[in-house]
């Protein structure tokens, strides 16, 4: 009577390769493409979990030191070899599949209609600003003029997407209102928060003479206190004009460019945690360079600001920062 042979899944945690100790047995199959699932299944289980900017690459090479690593053993003398199944080649198909669906997804946010764009920027003001109550004992109002600026600044930034999360603009210049919100309640500088890149990346959209007219001179000044000169050749002559102009010109253009900076690098600082050195390759400029950046912008805010909390901020991160480097 001839044996029929079964099929052993046995698995491995890659953490701790070659170590018999962490091996245990995931069950025992009648056929060998059962077996195969159930190794499929494991992997697909234990896939590390994607995050913005994740390469394939990436996402492979954390599965082949963290993941677990399932292979089959044949119980019964074996007649014939089956193709060996190799979970990290599976691994590394997923990889691919994953990162690509989630890229997919990226894609349809880059491309939302300006009314989605909108209704985004609301559901930001929501989880943001809640009930209103910000610390230092502000209070953001939702008043028409507020929701005006949303909207122009909604439309002005639609077709834009922040580096490398591929996430909708216009949730930089809320979270720019949101860090500003916490020591002002003044809402010409809010309302310049929101608007304080439109001048210098979409003036084709929404203009300075429209800002003006919507609302007021004085936002307009705001706005044009943080706006880089782009007629300047390079990103170092860009840079120094920028700081140059930070040293004289009003202390509302100030809080704005603090804020701003903050959430900018906030954000560099997350995505380094995602996607470590590679990240440098999103700037014009290198790292060693955005470090001198943060850390002159940082000097004028010392010098112009020195007792706000947003100074404190950027300080940290400034910190944090030039520990990477």
């Amino acid at each position: 009577m001839a044996q029929t042979n079964k099929y052993k899944v046995m698995v491995d945690d890659n953490f701790h390769f070659m170590d018999e100790d962490e091996r245990y047995q995931s069950g025992v199959f009648d056929t060998y493409e059962e077996a195969v699932n159930h190794c499929k299944q494991i992997v697909s289980q234990t896939m590390p979990e994607y995050k913005p900017g994740m390469t394939a690459k990436e996402m492979y090479e954390s599965y082949t030191m963290f993941s677990e690593d399932p292979f089959i053993v044949i119980l019964g003398d074996a007649t014939e070899t089956p193709p060996k199944f190799s979970a990290w080649d599976y691994a590394k198909q997923c990889s691919e599949e994953i990162v690509s669906t989630q890229q997919n997804r990226v894609g349809e946010k880059r491309t939302l209609t300006i009314q989605e764009t909108i209704d985004f920027a609301a559901q930001i003001y929501e989880e943001q600003i809640g009930g209103g109550a910000k610390s230092d004992g502000m209070h953001l109002k939702f008043t028409p003029r507020l929701e005006l600026a949303i909207r122009k600044t909604s439309l002005a930034h639609a077709e834009q997407k922040r580096k490398g999360s591929g996430l909708p603009y216009i949730i930089h210049p809320f979270s720019v209102m949101c860090i500003a919100s916490e020591v002002t309640d003044d809402e010409d500088i809010l309302i310049a928060c929101l608007l304080h890149d439109v001048i210098e990346d979409v003036p084709e959209r929404y203009s300075a003479a429209e800002i003006q007219q919507d609302f007021g001179k004085r936002v307009l000044s705001i706005v044009e206190g943080v706006t880089k000169d782009s007629t300047l050749p390079d990103w170092q002559a860009r840079a120094d004009a920028y700081l140059a102009q930070l040293r004289i010109t009003s202390i509302e253009s100030v809080t704005v460019s603090a804020a701003d900076k903050i959430h900018n690098l906030m954000s560099v600082l997350q995505d380094y945690e995602v996607v470590g050195e590679d990240l440098w390759k999103r700037f014009n400029a290198g790292k060693e360079r955005q470090q001198w950046w943060y850390r002159e912008v940082l000097c004028v805010l010392q010098n112009r600001i020195p007792d706000s909390s947003l100074t404190t901020r950027l300080e940290w991160q400034v910190i944090a920062l030039e520990r990477l480097l």
